[in-house]
């Protein structure tokens, strides 16, 4: 998912999606990471079933409000929901 299908997909406020979902109360690049799952170089999957993003420059880019931050963190839950962290 683009930055700008997930702008137009979801009702994002202050860059947290209020749209009912898994993503519902997540910062609004968490649909970009998760559609990264599969293929992205930037994927480790860890026994605890958390997903880890190593961040660089081109997620600035994207998501300025990333800027610093060196890993960001997702977790399914057996619910389906998506919660996210960022780690600097």
């Amino acid at each position: 998912m683009t930055v700008y299908e997930i702008e137009n997909r979801f009702d994002i406020r202050n860059g947290v999606i209020q749209s009912p979902g898994i993503f519902q109360g997540e910062m609004r690049y968490a649909p970009f990471y998760v559609d990264r799952f599969p293929d992205d170089y930037h994927f480790e999957c860890h026994r605890n079933r958390v997903d880890v993003f190593y961040l660089d420059k081109s997620d600035y880019a994207l998501f300025p409000e990333l800027t610093g931050m060196k890993t960001l963190e997702i977790r399914k839950a057996v619910t389906g929901f998506v919660y996210c962290d960022v780690d600097n």
